[in-house]
């Protein structure tokens, strides 16, 4: 019989890749070290503190199975949260530990991490929050605390089955989000709006422009990260029979072939434009026959 047993591992703070540890503490002052993300790149250097407490996780896992490539990070949502609701930062404990506030944060790491999910999950998550992050896109958004938790939520709900994931997973943030205290129903409504842009990839405000961006991303990754993502794809779909799973998703890649540009902000032009078409050339070239 299999059991579960806890394990400690590290994990980046930001992204929540498991591929992160010491890095180089030469230079770090006494009783530091340096952190980094092998997935984001993310840095810190950090005392023992912030090693035990932001950087390790203690998971459940069954005994011999491999380890999460990626954990959910609660503390960057509820500082989002946070500035979504104006709290100052001494106030940030008291904020956390409401309940409304643990209730989201709870169901966000839940669905990220529901076991059907194999490209929408907190892998796709991290990339996101990764490219949000990126320097190049920083002058282009106008509220970066929408934004990211427009990332957050966006995928709340995802069944391969059903048609109307997008509208339920805004229904479900609307929800949540306006029952925290001091929530801007404004603010809150343009969350759920960068949502609902997702379905379409069409847009209608500059941020919205950066966050259909960002989800996007995957089609300008590398050669073998945008071949795992079709596979992760069918896994999702295991239920289409072949013959069927390649039609659907010849058009729904050639839709993004045919766009001009693909990407909307000039930064993800340069990055990953070209990058993008050649992936999608590709994935849409007639295959020869056995």
């Amino acid at each position: 019989m299999l059991e579960s047993v806890r394990v400690t591992v590290v994990f980046c703070p930001r992204c929540g890749s498991t591929d992160a540890g010491e890095g180089d503490s030469t230079h770090a002052p006494p009783g530091y070290t340096e952190m980094r993300c092998g997935h984001c790149l993310h840095f810190e250097t950090c005392d023992h503190w912030d090693i035990r407490f932001r950087w390790n996780d203690d998971v459940t896992i069954v005994e011999g199975a491999a380890l999460p490539r990626f954990v959910f990070t609660r503390g960057r949502l509820v500082e989002a949260l946070r500035r979504l609701c104006g709290v100052a930062t001494l106030d940030e404990d008291a904020f956390a530990s409401q309940p409304a506030v643990r209730a989201l944060c709870d169901r966000v790491g839940a669905a990220w991490s529901e076991p059907h999910r194999r490209y929408h999950s907190l892998q796709h998550l991290g990339e996101c929050l990764r490219w949000f992050d990126d320097d190049r896109l920083r002058d282009a958004v106008a509220e970066r605390t929408e934004v990211e938790l427009a990332l957050y939520l966006h995928d709340l709900r995802y069944d391969t089955t059903r048609g109307d994931n997008e509208e339920l997973s805004a229904d479900d943030a609307r929800a949540m989000l306006s029952a925290l205290d001091r929530a801007d129903p404004a603010r809150v409504e343009r969350v759920c709006a960068m949502i609902l842009a997702t379905k379409a990839h069409v847009a209608s405000t500059d941020d919205e422009r950066v966050m259909l961006d960002v989800d996007l991303s995957i089609l300008g990754a590398d050669e073998r990260r945008f071949a795992e993502y079709e596979q992760q794809i069918r896994e999702e779909f295991h239920w289409v029979d072949v013959e069927a799973y390649a039609h659907g998703r010849r058009a729904v890649l050639a839709r993004f072939a045919e766009r001009r540009p693909i990407y909307f902000s000039a930064a993800m032009r340069d990055a990953l434009e070209q990058r993008a078409h050649d992936n999608l050339r590709r994935a849409l070239a007639p295959t020869s026959p056995d």
